[in-house]
């Protein structure tokens, strides 16, 4: 029988602590227990590179608005594609291949029409795709990040 009794008590803790939360995060992935993150919430990236720029306060309150509706139609398209697949969706409308992950293709359709949808009310708003993924990718800057919180109200 493997004994820890040969380990210092310190280190024997450690160890049965990290192979503790190893087994419950490894049980949390299997059962799909983990929800979506948030911080995806108002990615739409269709695969552009980023150069620093400064933004504008229209671009910003653009980036803002437009982000704000693809938010409330991100979280009607997960609850319904989570309806239909029993299982939270993990898809990213910068990579197509990715709605092939979806279960079912009604599932892939819904993907697909909130992707397309992204792109009409990012270029609706006056923004490019370019643009508001550089917005996007920039916005855990605290100043900027102030700035779109200014119009999201």
């Amino acid at each position: 029988m493997l004994t820890l009794k040969a380990i210092p008590s310190k280190l024997n803790t450690i160890l049965f602590r990290s192979i503790f939360v190893s087994i419950v995060m490894a049980m949390a992935v299997l059962l799909e227990i983990v929800p979506p993150t948030t911080d995806k919430s108002l990615r739409v990236s269709f695969g552009s590179p980023v150069y620093a720029q400064p933004f504008t306060d229209d671009e910003i309150r653009r980036y803002a608005e437009a982000g704000a509706r693809i938010e409330v139609r991100r979280r009607q398209t997960y609850i319904q594609i989570q309806n239909i697949t029993g299982r939270s969706p993990n898809f990213s409308c910068a990579q197509p291949n990715s709605y092939r992950n979806l279960s079912n293709q009604q599932a892939r359709n819904i993907a697909q029409e909130f992707c397309n949808e992204s792109r009409t009310i990012i270029t609706n708003s006056g923004l490019t795709i370019n643009r508001f993924n550089q917005i996007y990718r920039q916005r855990k800057n605290p100043g900027l990040n102030q700035r779109i919180r200014q119009y999201i109200r």
